[in-house]
């Protein structure tokens, strides 16, 4: 099948922000370290590092102090963050009564029917005739102030691939992330090899361009091409695929959460770029995935984490789960999206030598909050050992 000239800027302009995302996504491993690679002729790299400031959280202090007071100040009580997370209902008083009407009537789209899709927040696919079933299991995510949409999904289904490609081309979604891993025994719903291509329906799905991981446990990156027939404008769709991050695990790495989530973000502006995410159900490691951005971009770009911060963690967690049925059913997700946030604090404060008495705070609750899901990250490929899961491990 062929593709009008038209789309060859589109190519062009794939392959300019393949670059850019890898370039940006280095940053954080580079910043992990403490060090900086560059060197420049007025000195070394540390001195250059000792000199630089960091307006960005010169602006956010307070927000970042708050913030981690907070979970401190929690973390200090007898049952810990953990015991919080899990104590706390993330409901509104009075309960909401979250209509299903659409979910109901489509049992067989879903994955899991313990956790439902809500008609206010879940995406209705275009469909040329208003007969046609527009359902989906995929949610509209938002957090007011916060400037980007993510959309939340199952993994696709098989034989409703066609449905996810119409989401995908017709919501005009830029980056996937895939969370899936091969022990999950979860179809492959995009082509794996460079020149390969599938027909989903009325969906031609190319591979384009295939990058192999950047580092360890990082993502392979697959260049999507998406056509719906009878249309000679394809859409360009990275997907971001972490096949190291299995059910039941936390992420084997912080890095894994933060590069995806810098890819995203050039020169520290949140891009309007929309984003899909998605695991086997969508609501514990696609959740921890949004709340780390939300809470970064809560702390560093809008600055609102102020004397309310009591009632902030929770409320962001009661925003996401009133859009998305089922979220953080396993509530050590929370707790996981909270210290790879702060891991990004401690990056910003090695990387720029700023505010030792905050990386000593960040440091030693990030001990304390690891001795809760310790047991939970997996294993490098090969161990003779497995991460317990998380029901064994929390309850």
């Amino acid at each position: 099948m062929s593709v009008s000239s038209g789309s060859k800027e589109s190519k062009d302009k794939k392959k300019k922000n393949t670059v850019n995302k890898i370039s940006r996504m280095n940053q954080v491993e580079e910043g992990s370290s403490g060090k900086k690679k560059e060197t420049t002729s007025t000195g070394s790299s540390e001195s250059k590092n000792t000199s630089m400031k960091d307006e960005t959280f010169d602006k956010a202090r307070g927000a970042v102090k708050n913030t981690i007071g907070w979970m401190v100040q929690t973390q200090s009580k007898q049952s810990g963050l953990l015991g919080f997370f899990k104590a706390a209902t993330f409901e509104r008083n009075p309960p909401e009564n979250h209509k299903t009407y659409a979910f109901q009537a489509n049992r067989e789209k879903n994955r899991n029917p313990d956790f439902p899709l809500y008609d206010h927040s879940r995406v209705r696919l275009k469909c040329e005739a208003e007969s046609d079933n527009n359902y989906v299991n995929a949610t509209n995510i938002t957090c007011q102030p916060c400037d980007r949409k993510w959309v939340v999904a199952q993994h696709p289904m098989e034989k409703y691939y066609e449905d996810f490609w119409r989401m995908v081309f017709y919501q005009e979604i830029d980056v996937i992330f895939a969370i899936f891993s091969p022990d999950e025994q979860l179809p492959v719903y995009f082509p794996t090899e460079q020149g390969k291509f599938f027909n989903h329906g009325q969906f031609f799905v190319h591979c384009w361009k295939l990058t192999p991981p950047s580092g360890k446990y990082q993502a392979t990156n697959y260049t999507i091409e998406v056509l719906p027939a009878g249309c000679s404008n394809a859409r360009y769709t990275t997907i971001l695929h972490y096949s190291h991050w299995p059910k039941g695990h936390v992420a084997p790495s912080p890095k894994v959460i933060l590069k995806g989530i810098q890819a995203l973000d050039p020169a520290e502006k949140v891009t309007k770029s929309k984003c899909l995410i998605h695991s086997a159900e969508g609501i514990n490691r696609s959740m921890s995935f949004v709340m780390v951005d939300y809470v970064v971009e809560l702390m560093f770009r809008n600055n609102t984490v102020d004397v309310k911060i009591t009632s902030l963690i929770p409320e962001l967690i009661t925003q996401l789960r009133s859009q998305r049925g089922g979220a953080f059913q396993n509530r050590i997700f929370c707790l996981y999206a909270l210290y790879v946030a702060i891991d990004y604090v401690k990056i910003r404060l090695t990387k720029f030598k700023n505010a030792p008495e905050v990386l000593l705070e960040i440091t030693n609750l990030q001990k304390a909050m690891k001795k809760e899901f310790s047991g939970v990250i997996p294993r490098e490929l090969g161990s003779s050992k497995k991460g317990a899961t998380i029901d064994a491990t929390i309850e």
